[in-house]
């Protein structure tokens, strides 16, 4: 027994011997980068002082570091890098936005892929198992692919992308500057929810809509496709898609239009620009202001989200219907419809006009039926979330084919159903989301009050 003991006791002592040398190896080495801002950082090792080539493992937040060349390194969790004594970064994986003066020397950020020098001042590394991706925001990155049977080094420009694979090809990409944190967000603002949301893996389309339209269409920061503007079958003028302020003055949004008499069929909205498929399970956030109907009828309706195959196979996720059906309502309820021969579930809760709500809703299927929970808080007048329909189940399944974004379609498959308002964010998760994880990223976004009481279906009449 004895001699166990010493022997435990020595391998102790040689153990913390060992990691203060360790330690004191590192503390030894010349700081590569040092920390100047951070958000909700979760970092493995240290964070305030990076020693050269010593790796570092964002687990989730956003950091920004200061290189030792001068150059401005922010990186969004998860991602792994490290920094030499050159100032040269190495990247394992993630997203990292890297922005210099231009007059240092060129700053190179490698891959498992790629070989990345800055030619100019602003630019955005994402590195994923396959493949990286380069998006130019300011000068030229020069993109060398690893693979010695490469085509040879390619220059991307200012507002173009280019994907680097494994087997050393490059491609070009569209540019997606939203996808990339270039500052550091402030708490409790629309920066702060877009990097928790785009740091989750389960993301699988997100529309921040801060950039204006390009080249006619709205970019999506990740997902399977863009957005097009689209008018609704009757309308008769020229009407546009506006970019506005968004929930707040920071943030920006799209601004749908609907026609004032009419309104299901006369408007503008947004479609993805191909058919996509959609995930089998799968959570839709959004943050949207409900503006109010200039006139409205007991079959009135205004879709948020909307995909349609045929007659029968239509998928609402979102749509609002005026309170009780009345004539000339003013304020809004939320629906889903994924088969058209039934009738509308109707959830509880009320969107108000004028005011910028947080709407969430969770489907996943269930047989030939889906079920749906739909969460909803008044971010105007900083009311509590509520979950206004738990585990509903709605007759039908979610058809795959083009997404609208407010806006729906009508049994010719016409554009129609605008919704009268503006949406600032749009994330769609794969998989659903637990109650815990929605609470946590509207805490992202604003302080939460008590939580609601659960809304219980609507009675059948």
């Amino acid at each position: 027994v004895i001699a166990g003991v010493v022997c435990i006791a020595f391998v102790s002592v040689w153990f913390n011997r060992g990691e203060r040398g360790q330690l004191q190896e590192e503390s030894q080495l010349p700081i590569a980068a040092s920390l100047t801002q951070s958000y909700s950082l979760d970092i493995d090792g240290t964070a305030d002082a990076v020693a050269t080539g010593r790796w570092v493992l964002l687990r989730k937040g956003v950091g920004q570091w200061r290189i030792s060349s001068g150059a401005l390194l922010i990186a969004q969790a998860p991602a792994q890098f490290r920094v030499d004594e050159n100032g040269e970064v190495e990247l394992a994986s993630g997203a990292i936005f890297v922005k210099t003066d231009g007059r240092q020397h060129p700053l190179r950020v490698i891959t498992p892929h790629a070989y990345c020098v800055d030619r100019g001042t602003a630019f955005g590394v994402w590195c994923q198992a396959t493949h990286t991706e380069v998006h130019v925001l300011e000068g030229q990155v020069e993109i060398t692919p690893r693979r010695l049977a490469s085509h040879g080094s390619q220059c991307i420009g200012a507002g173009n992308a280019a994907v680097c694979d494994d087997r050393g090809r490059i491609e070009k990409a569209t540019c997606r500057p939203e996808r990339f944190c270039q500052m550091v967000p402030r708490a409790k603002t629309v920066a702060a929810y877009r990097a928790v949301a785009l740091s989750n893996p389960r993301l699988w389309l997100y529309g921040a809509f801060e950039s204006s339209a390009y080249e006619g269409r709205w970019r999506s920061a990740l997902g399977p496709d863009d957005f097009r503007p689209v008018l609704m079958h009757g309308t008769m003028i020229r009407l546009e898609v506006e970019h506005i302020a968004g929930y707040e003055p920071e943030s920006k949004a799209v601004k749908l239009v609907r026609g004032a008499y009419s309104g299901d069929t006369v408007g503008v909205g947004l479609q993805t620009t191909e058919p996509v498929v959609f995930p089998q399970s799968m959570t839709v956030e959004m943050i949207v202001r409900f503006d109010g109907w200039a006139s409205s009828q007991a079959d009135t309706l205004g879709c948020l989200l909307s995909t349609r195959q045929d007659q029968r196979r239509w998928g609402v996720l979102l749509g609002v219907v005026p309170i009780n059906r009345r004539d000339n309502a003013q304020n809004a309820r939320l629906v889903h419809l994924f088969d058209a021969a039934s009738p509308w579930t109707e959830t509880q809760g009320e969107l108000v006009p004028g005011c910028w709500h947080y709407v969430v809703a969770t489907f996943e299927r269930n047989g030939t039926m889906t079920r749906v929970s739909t969460w909803l808080a008044n971010l105007s007048e900083r009311g509590p979330l509520a979950c206004v329909m738990r585990d509903g189940l709605v007759p039908g399944n979610l058809p795959d084919g083009y997404l609208g974004i407010g806006k729906g379609f009508d049994t010719g498959m016409s554009h129609a159903y605008p919704f009268p308002g503006a949406i600032d964010e749009l994330a769609i998760y794969n998989g659903v989301l637990g109650e815990d994880e929605i609470r946590s990223h509207l805490g992202h976004l604003t302080d939460i009050k008590d939580q609601a009481d659960v809304f219980p279906l609507p009675e059948e009449p």
